[in-house]
């Protein structure tokens, strides 16, 4: 059997969560909670203009049927979920599901999400929220072997990027080092 306890505008449950057909999945821990309600999470400290991939995560633990939880979720003010409807996304109670989605930090670096009610609906929720950075391949690769025979590579970086990892190999698509 499995339990589930609520609070305020929290819930969890110890039943296990299927994450099968999820990329990626977090935790269990995090499916087996949500914060639900009129919520907006703001994600400071971000770099302005920058895209970042949000991931939105969620497992209905509370209802056993679709049309009965049913919310709009909005990043900085766009909408990006209508009419959302966990149950009926993933098919079954206890059934984790991602929503990702492509950010621009606002002129403040800030990412704003928003979960909203809808009238005659059960409350908006979230199990979980991943902001990651988007890292684009660097540029102009260029090799140049210089007169101690060794090569020299040189790019310009992606935005965003603190450390690269350099491999080699000694046919095209061979097995790197």
């Amino acid at each position: 059997s499995r339990r589930r306890r609520c609070a305020r505008s929290y819930c969890s449950t110890s039943a296990a969560i299927d994450t099968t057909g999820v990329t990626n999945p977090a935790p269990q821990a995090v499916y087996q909670t949500e914060r639900w309600n009129n919520n907006t999470y703001t994600f400071p400290n971000l770099i302005a203009g920058i895209s970042y991939k949000v991931r939105l995560h969620f497992a209905e633990i509370f209802y056993n049927a679709a049309g009965i939880r049913v919310f709009n979720v909005f990043i900085n003010g766009t909408q990006v979920l209508t009419n959302f409807d966990i149950f009926a996304a993933t098919g079954a109670m206890n059934k984790a599901t991602v929503r990702e989605f492509t950010a621009t930090a606002n002129d403040s670096g800030q990412i704003v999400i928003q979960y909203v009610n809808i009238a005659g609906k059960d409350n908006a929720k979230s199990s979980g929220i991943e902001i990651l950075p988007l890292l684009a391949a660097p540029t102009g690769l260029a090799a140049t072997l210089n007169s101690n025979g060794r090569v020299k590579l040189s790019w310009t970086a992606s935005i965003n990027a603190t450390s690269y990892n350099v491999k080699q190999a000694t046919v095209s698509g061979g097995t790197y080092t």
